[in-house]
C-alpha cells in the first residue's frame, strides 16, 4: 500500500505559489512569442513583395 502521510497532495482550495504561476506565464509567453514572429514575417512578406514591386525570394 502508498504511505499517503508521506505525499503532499494539493487540495482543490489550494492556490499555487506565486513564483510557479509567474514562472509558468513567462514561459509560455517565451515558447509564444517565436510563434508570433514568425506569423508576422510571413504576412509581411506578400505585402512587401508587392509594395517593392519584386518577388518574395528576393526579400527573404
Amino acid at each position: 500500500m502508498s504511505d499517503k502521510k508521506n505525499k503532499k497532495v494539493q487540495s482543490v482550495g489550494e492556490k499555487l505559489d506565486p513564483k510557479v504561476v509567474r514562472i509558468s506565464i513567462i514561459l509560455v509567453l517565451g515558447i509564444l512569442a517565436p510563434l508570433l514572429d514568425s506569423t508576422m514575417v510571413n504576412v509581411a512578406l506578400k505585402v512587401m513583395a508587392t509594395d517593392l514591386k519584386t518577388t518574395v525570394s528576393v526579400i527573404q
